[in-house]
């Protein structure tokens, strides 16, 4: 017997006696399953682009009242600016990063630098540069990119 949406399926069972009508089956159960799973996917989809609508909202209302944080009985939720930096793309800027990073001593360490790290290396030396009183700072051969806000939500748990 073959299962439906929902209901386990053991793999490891192995049969050689299967005839065509349970073949049928299978696969018209695979193309059940996988129109589920889109239509699950465009549920996510819409759920999570909800969420983000209402973090954004919230953000917003707590910048308006000169807040960047707030703690709740029921969770908390904050935000925070998060400045990227794109990865050079011509041979003169490469050049200029390059030698950049070699001048910090630190060019094995990010010469194969992933976004993540290209991003927190370069917050770190604005962060510097700015303590210095240098407003004007840029990492040669590195382009500042997109400045977007983080949420952190957590909620808060309940005894029961």
């Amino acid at each position: 017997m073959n299962p439906s949406i929902g209901e386990e399926v053991d793999v490891r069972e192995v049969r050689t006696d299967i005839g065509i009508k349970e073949i049928e089956d299978r696969i018209s159960l695979c193309v059940a399953l996988k129109e589920k799973h889109g239509e699950l996917e465009k549920e996510k989809a819409k759920i999570w682009h909800q969420l983000e609508e209402v973090q954004l909202k919230l953000g917003m209302d707590l910048e308006a009242l000169g807040m960047r944080e707030v703690k709740t009985s029921v969770g908390n939720f904050s935000f925070k600016d998060v400045q990227s930096y794109k990865v050079p793309k011509d041979d003169e800027s490469r050049e200029l990063f390059f030698k950049y990073l070699r001048e910090k001593g630190v060019f094995n360490n990010l010469i194969t630098v992933n976004s993540m790290t290209l991003n927190s290396f370069a917050n770190q030396e604005e962060e510097l540069a700015l303590e210095e009183g240098n407003f004007d700072f840029q990492i040669p051969g590195i382009a500042r990119g997109e400045v977007t806000r983080k949420f952190s939500m957590t909620q808060t748990r309940r005894v029961k």
